[in-house]
């Protein structure tokens, strides 16, 4: 896949990552200092879809190199939901080549 030289770039050198992103998409970054992470928000477009969809890059740090269930529990010990309600939403995934996880966190 080509990407258009109109997009943007997103780098995180802390992280060691980066990501492009079409023109007209709006991407916003916070950090969590109580859990040491960043949060990437993206709002993009989709055709024949009015308004703009969104979704959220959760980048946890990982300096012990745990499996990715250790650092879930880490991160969500104690906290609502319970570990056990968010465990049951997660899917293996990849991103670039990387193992990742994609979930839909539960509400209630």
């Amino acid at each position: 896949m080509t990407i258009p030289a109109n997009w943007h770039r997103f780098s995180d050198k802390e992280a060691g990552y980066s990501l492009r992103y079409p023109e007209n998409d709006l991407l916003s970054v916070s950090r969590n200092a109580a859990f040491d992470y960043r949060t990437l928000d993206i709002q993009f477009t989709l055709p024949a879809v009015a308004g703009y969809q969104g979704m959220a890059i959760d980048v946890l740090s990982n300096p012990r190199r745990l499996a990715i269930e250790h650092v879930i529990a880490d991160i969500y010990h104690g906290r609502k939901p319970s570990l056990w309600d968010f465990q049951s939403s997660l899917w293996p995934s990849t991103v670039a080549g990387m193992k990742a996880v994609e979930t839909v966190i539960p509400t209630t």
